[in-house]
């Protein structure tokens, strides 16, 4: 498990170049984010891919104090016979008023053998907070594949660009 304490006012983004991550077995990756001091704040967006495994992804996101902020998006690309879990998790603590918490988690399952689940969970021990999760999950639309492929693209550079605009 890794945890980040966020503390003082800080601010923690995961750079571009480090927010993807590419599962090459059953492994599991748990990531804990603590906030500890008012106006801590965090943005992520990963991208997980998935070839052929079941691995799972965990978050929890820990509000501790007031005015702390946290959004986090993930987006799972799952190819072969790839079935990945996303947990997700938001705790506000009963002093963490005016806190802001996002999590939201979106799959693309590429062939009909993929899967993808999303677990999310939300415990709220104040009421002066805002707090979301959100998950989809979706294939590729074989009319999107038929508008490409009507615009001189081959099936393969249909997919990829398709595929490209779900990660943008």
């Amino acid at each position: 498990m890794s945890e980040v304490t966020i503390t003082e006012s800080g601010t923690y983004h995961v750079p571009t170049g480090i927010s993807s991550y590419t599962f090459r077995s059953n492994e599991n990756l748990e990531l804990t984010f603590l906030f500890e001091d008012s106006g801590a704040e965090t943005s992520i967006t990963g991208v997980v891919e998935v070839h052929d495994e079941a691995p799972s992804l965990s978050i929890t996101l820990r509000h501790l104090a007031p005015q702390t902020k946290a959004e986090v998006l993930i987006k799972t690309l799952v190819r072969g016979e790839g079935a990945p879990i996303c947990n997700g998790a938001i705790y506000i603590a009963p002093e963490a008023s005016e806190s802001e918490s996002y999590l939201t988690h979106h799959s693309l399952l590429l062939t009909p053998e993929s899967k993808s689940w999303s677990r999310p969970s939300l415990e709220i021990c104040h009421d002066q907070v805002k707090c979301s999760h959100a998950a989809t999950m979706r294939s590729l639309d074989d009319e999107e594949l038929y508008y490409a492929r009507t615009r001189g693209l081959s099936r393969e550079e249909a997919t990829n660009l398709l595929v490209a605009g779900f990660l943008a």
